[in-house]
């Protein structure tokens, strides 16, 4: 039987994958931004050390090896995805739904209880349940 610690870390990984694909998104559009864009005009008389010719290569091949790294991350968050649906099918309707907003779409509780509508307390009741049903069925063990 899983512990609801156990429970609670394996649904927290989905957040850490969207947060790891932000980052990544961000790399890749600051790498673009630096390398896809001319360099400022110089007008000196002054001899370069250089002429001026950038080597794309090593460019290409750190954008290729984000995007590469972003594809992994988004296959991670699909499958991800997919078990939690699968473990939601064992809740009740509002279980569901409150496990569902907190952790695939990083609700606040307060949010929540205001969808539903309900009090907060309510909430966090089906918060709980919902997280003892998930441990008792050891559905972060089948699917780490």
């Amino acid at each position: 039987m899983s512990t609801i610690k156990e429970v609670v870390f394996w649904l927290n990984q989905y957040k850490h994958i969207q947060r790891d694909i932000k980052d990544i998104e961000l790399r890749i559009t600051q790498l673009r931004l630096k390398c896809g864009t001319p360099s400022a005009i110089s007008y000196s008389d002054m001899p370069k050390a250089h002429n001026g010719n950038r080597d794309l290569s090593e460019y290409a091949e750190r954008l290729e090896e984000l995007e590469r790294e972003l594809i992994d991350r988004h296959t991670a968050a699909l499958g991800l995805s997919v078990q939690y649906l699968q473990a939601l099918d064992h809740l009740d309707r509002e279980e569901a739904y409150i496990i569902r907003r907190r952790y695939m779409d990083g609700a606040y509780m307060v949010t929540i209880a205001d969808e539903i509508p309900c009090s907060e307390r309510t909430v966090y009741y089906y918060y709980r349940r919902a997280l003892r049903k998930l441990a008792a069925l050891n559905i972060a063990d089948h699917c780490s």
